[in-house]
């Protein structure tokens, strides 16, 4: 294998990339760049939504409390604010295995995210559900969690139903508020790769 220097001494007037561009960049640190725009921009939005929170509930059945709204209306809230800050969003894409509610790309890099409200379906499946979405092109995973009962019965009951398999190291990582918590969960996936997935947890209130 050649080294740099041979390879520009068999080009004399190559110039090798400066600091400040792209190309030849350290992988790691674009993936840190792309990280933390990512949940800068989460946060952001996720902010928002607990703003106006009373907007994301709908009239129960049969005279039943308010309700929220179904997780494809969350999803296309999320979808169409990332559109906004420039990254491209596609839904029920195809990532892994299987549909992801969120698969989106910047950069020729991708993340997948995954929204659930708490209690629906299969909730507890989330992580196993991140880590199925993993792939070479993968730089975050992310499930965002939706609940709008109380506080501690949704992070104790999240790390207890969703986050206990022995081979997962769990970190509570600090959470901008109003997100309760943030789970950072670092585990191989079935295909070998190690995956790094994140779990954002929020209280939406009716009033």
């Amino acid at each position: 294998m050649h080294s740099a220097s041979d390879t520009f001494a068999q080009r004399p007037f190559a110039v090798p990339p400066s600091r400040g561009g792209r190309r030849g960049r350290d992988p790691a640190t674009v993936t840190q760049e792309l990280r933390d725009r990512l949940f800068g921009d989460l946060t952001a939005i996720l902010s928002r939504m607990f703003r106006w929170s009373t907007d994301f509930f709908q009239p129960g059945q049969g005279g039943a409390a308010r309700e929220l709204v179904p997780e494809s209306a969350l999803n296309a809230v999320l979808g169409l604010c990332l559109e906004q800050r420039g990254w491209a969003v596609e839904r029920e894409a195809l990532q892994g295995g299987g549909r992801r509610d969120l698969k989106i790309t910047r950069r020729g890099r991708a993340a997948v995210i995954e929204t659930k409200r708490w209690g629906r379906n299969d909730y507890k499946e989330m992580q196993r559900r991140l880590e199925s979405g993993w792939g070479s092109e993968v730089f975050a995973a992310v499930a965002i969690m939706i609940h709008n009962g109380e506080a501690a019965t949704l992070v104790a009951g999240y790390r207890a139903a969703c986050l206990s398999r022995p081979d997962l190291t769990v970190t509570r990582v600090p959470a901008p508020a109003p997100l309760l918590c943030h789970f950072r969960v670092h585990s191989t996936t079935a295909d070998g790769f190690h995956a790094t997935c994140d779990h954002l947890l929020l209280r939406i209130a009716r009033t």
